[in-house]
């Protein structure tokens, strides 16, 4: 049974307006990288992600798919939550509710932060390339411009073996209720 997690929009969102309000705005390929490195962390933590749906690699490393269609949308209107000012810089739009993020959400988006924040995101775009969820996963040269990276994947380098076992036998658990 393949590991999913479902895509959660307001999560998405307001991680994206915490970190907005940190940093003030950020170009959307340093914002990708540090949702990347908050989804693994809170995984290896308490075995869930933050923002979760599909991970993809893409030639500048993992991107969380939903979200990236997030930004897609955000640069053709400046109605939602954040907006995208010189192309690639966004911009809040909106208060962060943090009435969406758990604790633990906050701790580690404050952990990564503190880790990786300073990074510019072509930094965190290399530093992303040395991750084997994305070697295993990255697009060739002719091929697809991105390339699914299934959550076992991220899990093997992400997580050590008692938190994938309460993972994927939460999984199986969840799949046998439907």
């Amino acid at each position: 049974m393949a590991v999913h997690f479902e895509f959660d929009r307001e999560r998405a969102t307001q991680t994206v307006l915490w970190f907005l309000h940190k940093h003030g705005s950020l170009d959307s390929r340093k914002l990708l990288k540090l949702v990347f490195l908050v989804d693994c962390a809170h995984l290896a933590a308490y075995g869930r992600p933050i923002i979760g749906g599909r991970y993809v690699a893409m030639k500048q490393g993992p991107v969380q798919s939903e979200l990236y269609d997030l930004i897609k949308e955000a640069a053709h209107s400046n109605t939602g939550a954040f907006r995208v000012e010189r192309k690639y810089f966004l911009c809040a739009n909106a208060p962060v509710d943090e009435e969406f993020l758990s604790q633990s959400d906050m701790e580690i988006l404050e952990q990564i932060n503190d880790s990786y924040g300073h990074h510019d995101g072509y930094s965190l775009s290399v530093m992303t390339h040395q991750r084997e969820s994305w070697k295993k996963n990255a697009p060739v040269t002719g091929g697809p411009q991105s390339v699914p990276i299934p959550y076992e994947d991220i899990l093997a380098e992400c997580c050590d073996a008692r938190m994938r076992t309460l993972i994927t036998d939460d999984q199986e658990a969840r799949s046998s209720l439907e």
